[in-house]
Order: structure tokens, then sequence, then C-alpha cells
């Protein structure tokens, strides 16, 4: 068995690919390996409802796409490569079926894919107390060594 909880998140490709190959390597057959993954589908979701919380906040729906546009380009690096700065950090994010893609690649199949949410607070300031789920999530991938 293997564990790697937010390690897989190199924003350099190659180095990504050879360390997901490196974990497949020690995993025997039938092994398993979990890995919590950052979530592009989450980040998405997070620019959504920042916009949707402006509007009620009473600002004009132009005036919040605005504001989001703004903060996306600064905090992507790269929406083909799925990189965001967390802080200032350079970090992958995963689409779930690409994660999934690139552990077949390396003989791991899919046993299990589940959400680790967590609080609003983590992705903005001055969150609504009335603001309830979803929540942001990373991706726990369960999967098996063929």
């Amino acid at each position: 068995m293997a564990v790697a909880a937010n390690v897989l998140i190199s924003h350099q490709p190659e180095l990504l690919k050879k360390m997901i190959a490196t974990v497949s390597g020690t995993i025997r057959r039938d092994g398993h390996f979990i890995s919590v993954i950052p979530s592009m589908e989450s980040i998405l979701f997070v620019y959504q409802k920042l916009i949707e919380l402006r509007i009620a906040a009473g600002y004009t729906s132009a005036q919040s796409r605005n504001y989001v546009g703004n903060k996306i380009k600064k905090d992507f690096i790269s929406l083909t490569d799925g990189v965001v700065k967390v802080g200032d950090v350079p970090t992958k994010h995963f689409i779930g079926e690409e994660y999934e893609s690139l552990l077949a690649q390396n003989k791991l199949q899919v046993v299990e894919r589940t959400k680790a949410q967590y609080g609003w607070e983590t992705e903005m300031d001055d969150v609504p107390k009335n603001l309830k789920g979803p929540h942001p999530w990373d991706w726990i991938f369960v999967a098996k060594k063929k």
C-alpha cells in the first residue's frame, strides 16, 4: 500500500508522471494506492460561488464577473495544465477523469473516488455565516494495482 496526501501537486508534468510511476512501481499486484489531490472542479465551483456571493451583496453581475475574472487572471498559471496558485505556490489541480486516466496509465485501477470536503474559510475571506454546502473539496482516490 502507498499513500500520498497532497503530494502529487507538482506543476511540472514530467516530474508528476515520474512521481506516479515511482509510487506505482513500489506497489505489488493487488496492492492499493490512496491519494488525495487538489480538485480543478472545486476551484471552478469556488469562483462561481464568489460571483453568486458578490451579486447577493449588491454588486452587479458585470462587476461580480469582472472581479472574479481578475482573480482568475491572477491565480491561474495555466488553465489547460490545471495549474493554479495556492498562496504563491503553483499547484497542479486535477479534473477527476484526468487523474483516473493517469492512474490507469500506471496500471492502477480506481476502486473509489470521493470528496474530502473542507470549509469555505479555506478559500475566501469574510465567509457569510449562512453559506452552506456543497463545500470546496480535494479528490480522494483509492486505486488497486493491476
